[in-house]
């Protein structure tokens, strides 16, 4: 009676095949990951192109409308000058005293103005560190993403020959328990 061969193959078969359907399973395991990340990588990268250009198209809309701001002022600049200048001219007055009114006319403009610009710089600067914290954010997402290595083929083989030695020192052992030789 053999007995011994059968059950040292019959291991053999099993540990080999629990090795190769582990190793098939790390591979797919790990495919499927690497697929995933590689997602995840393109939707950050999406996610911040769609930041970027709303925030540089808010930044556009801010810098028309402080320049539509600052045009409206000055026309309505022009018409006060002009007002004025017609008006002091019909009541006969020149001189000093009407120049001080168009300077100070002009002096609200230019404050007005620079209320405008100064807005305009930190709502400008606002808007750019919300770009660059939305490109740290992606760098973030994307950085955090690990690749899954594949199994080894080595090490796959190495457990098989594993199994192979284990077989024989069973055969042996065996064979030795039920006399057989």
């Amino acid at each position: 009676m053999c007995h011994a061969l059968p059950l040292a193959l019959a291991g053999f078969a099993i540990n080999s095949g629990s090795a190769l359907l582990s190793h098939s399973s790390a591979s797919e395991t790990a495919k499927t990951q690497n697929l995933s990340n590689a997602i995840a990588r393109q939707n950050a990268a999406a996610d911040f192109a769609r930041q970027d250009a709303a925030l540089g198209r808010r930044q556009a809309q801010e810098q028309d409308a402080a320049s539509a701001r600052k045009a409206d002022v000055a026309l309505d600049v022009q018409r006060t000058v002009a007002t004025n200048t017609v008006a002091a001219g019909e009541a006969g007055i020149a001189g000093p005293t009407v120049d001080t009114l168009m300077h100070d006319i002009y002096a609200q403009q230019g404050r007005f103005d620079t209320r405008t610009d100064t807005n305009l710089d930190w709502t400008q600067g606002q808007l750019q560190d919300q770009k660059v914290a939305a490109s740290y954010q992606m760098r973030d997402r994307i950085n955090g993403l690990r690749d899954v290595r594949r199994p080894s083929l080595a090490a796959t083989g190495l457990k098989i020959g594993t199994a192979g030695l284990d077989a024989a020192s069973s055969y042996k052992a065996n064979a030795k328990l039920w006399g057989e030789s």
